[in-house]
């Protein structure tokens, strides 16, 4: 019978060491960035916080309906070098930056309009921000799910 031990240090169960299918872990210092296993994924840069020029550029960039967010971070990466993607700069636009989003609590009336939507539309968030723009989809998700009413995405 094969015995099973549990070993802190890997958190993970593995074959007992005399139980002759046991290998010994590796005796070679872990890299950094992937202490447990080479399959890991590469290295993620530090997280940087995003600063007012770097936000400002970002307004200046996403006004101009041409640019991908990917041409975008390309923009912000030559300038800060924060080792931004087109995915952190639509993020960082559609939620937190964009004028057009309103931040803070929902009114009455917006929770009707949006009950309405819901009801119209099936629970699809994407949806329901083309008839509420002033709203983001993760707003809408998130309040959906205040509401009682699961996304159905």
């Amino acid at each position: 019978m094969t015995d099973f031990f549990y070993d802190p240090f890997e958190l993970s169960f593995g074959l007992a060491p005399d139980s002759g299918l046991y290998s010994a872990p590796r005796s070679d210092p872990p890299s950094a960035c992937s202490p447990r296993s080479e399959q890991a994924a590469p290295c993620s840069p530090q997280r940087v916080p995003w600063g007012a020029p770097e936000s400002e550029l970002l307004a200046v960039l996403a006004s101009n309906r041409e640019l991908t967010y990917a041409q975008i971070a390309e923009h912000l990466n030559g300038r800060f070098r924060n080792g931004r993607d087109g995915k952190q700069c639509q993020q960082r636009w559609s939620r937190t930056q964009n004028p057009a989003i309103v931040k803070g609590r929902w009114a009455a009336a917006e929770d009707l309009r949006l009950v309405e939507l819901a009801e119209r539309l099936c629970n699809v968030p994407k949806r329901i921000h083309a008839a509420m723009p002033q709203r983001s989809v993760a707003q809408i998700k998130l309040r959906l799910g205040k509401l009682g009413r699961p996304c159905c995405e």
